[in-house]
């Protein structure tokens, strides 16, 4: 790749991601609206030549142009892989007196304050992933009280360290790879996002909904009974949509989650300018699911490094 070419790279990722933080004060869909289109397109920005590049190559110029987006590519992939994909128009109702009662679905998450997931979020194109993020693992603490964590890695290594905070009203992305961290207010709209993560936000997106019955099966020894939710008018998104598919497993003892698998393939411009026009597919699995119970305040406490590099707005 030439430093043109690269340049040119550099100026649209930085105009994809100019207005994430702007705070404007915009109807909810609007503003998830500019977040996925922003936070997605970070995702594949780095595969314009992945033949020739590894992500092991990328340059600390491209990410520094990232880390300085006030949601970086990093933390923003909470809100893409699940809030995005999970943001369904209709769920519940109950079903026939042998299956799980969903209206109490919902009321049992309504009524947890905390939960803990561990999540896997995959982005392929043609079966191959995405070079530099295509698999990610990880970890999510939320709480109605003080917000939600994220700690990322991939292959084992730490990518990003991600807070957004309720009681401090701030985010703080820190990034171990470059020593480097960034903290501001959060926008009210900021604040939407991160409610839609934690047990409450959860229950109230997935109040009512149409949905096809998967029956009971085993995961791990739990009996859990599934419904599947598909279409592509399923999510409010910002990109054309070819195909959603969401399917929630929850345990028929509990009336809580234990897997939630979802996604999507799209076709749109403003991602597949990054793969030569071919579709991108996003998946997620999210799992080992603990709901309310107690979390440490700690968790939310942010430990920057004294050697690192604070970024400025």
């Amino acid at each position: 790749m030439t430093a043109q070419n690269d340049k040119q790279i550099e100026k649209r990722i930085s105009s994809l991601l100019s207005s994430v933080g702007r705070g404007t004060n915009g109807p909810d869909k609007q503003f998830l609206k500019e977040l996925r289109e922003r936070s997605t397109a970070e995702f594949t920005a780095h595969m314009t030549d992945r033949n020739q590049k590894s992500e092991k190559t990328i340059p600390n110029s491209k990410w520094r142009i990232i880390m300085k987006s006030p949601i970086t590519k990093l933390a923003a992939a909470a809100v893409i892989a699940f809030t995005a994909l999970v943001c369904i128009h209709q769920f519940g109702g109950s079903i026939d007196g042998t299956s799980v009662a969903w209206a109490r679905v919902i009321e049992t998450i309504e009524k947890a304050h905390t939960l803990t997931s561990r999540e896997r979020r995959i982005l392929t194109c043609e079966g191959k992933e995405l070079p530099f993020l295509g698999t990610s693992e990880v970890m999510k603490y939320a709480s109605s009280e003080y917000g939600v964590r994220e700690d990322m890695y991939k292959d084992g290594q730490p990518m990003a360290h991600s807070y957004w905070l309720l009681k401090a009203n701030e985010s703080v992305n820190i990034t171990p790879m470059l020593k480097q961290y960034k903290r501001k207010p959060l926008t009210e709209q900021e604040k939407r996002v991160l409610y839609q993560m934690t047990p409450d936000g959860i229950a109230n997106l997935i109040k009512s909904s149409e949905y096809v019955e998967l029956g009971r099966k085993s995961i791990d020894g739990v009996d859990v009974e599934g419904l599947e939710i598909r279409g592509p008018d399923l999510v409010v998104a910002p990109v054309k949509l070819d195909n959603v598919v969401i399917r929630m497993w929850v345990d028929v003892k509990s009336y809580l989650p234990v897997v939630i698998e979802a996604e999507a393939v799209t076709s749109d411009k403003y991602l597949t300018a990054f793969t030569g026009g071919k579709p991108v597919k996003v998946e997620l699995l999210a799992g080992e699911f603990k709901w309310n119970f107690e979390l440490d305040p700690k968790i939310f406490e942010p430990n920057i490094p004294d050697d690192y590099t604070m970024l400025e707005e």
